[in-house]
């Protein structure tokens, strides 16, 4: 899949993600999030596995609008997880332990998840 990595990467997200998410597909500085949970990815890494084959990781916030810590809890455990279990026969996209935290957003601070992703590409023939 020598294609745009971050691309299939949010295509695969968007095809699995609850209605009412929104993907911010670049890392950027958003005003606020308004969706019910908001994925910000971040590239973090590229690896060379030394056989044409690469692995790219990205840090996937899954970020609400809620900052009373009780609703924002109630928004993100639940759909959070039936969300990555929608990815674990995935062939080409693994995940990793969903660390609680919180996502600046200007001078503001969202209650969030961070979320290891990798994504394996190979190149074209």
């Amino acid at each position: 899949m020598a294609v745009n990595v971050r691309n299939y990467l949010v295509r695969e997200l968007r095809a699995r993600m609850p209605k009412g998410w929104r993907i911010s597909g670049l890392q950027r500085t958003l005003d606020r999030p308004t969706a019910a949970i908001t994925l910000v990815i971040r590239q973090k890494t590229i690896r060379s596995m030394n056989t044409g084959v690469v692995q790219v990781d990205f840090t996937v916030a899954a970020v609400t609008p809620n900052q009373d810590t009780a609703k924002a809890e109630l928004a993100l455990d639940d759909a959070l997880i039936d969300f990555l279990m929608a990815f674990d026969d995935h062939p080409g996209i693994t995940y990793g332990e969903a660390t609680k935290t919180v996502t600046p957003i200007g001078a503001t601070e969202f209650p969030s998840y961070d979320i290891p992703f990798t994504v394996t590409s190979r190149k074209k023939a």
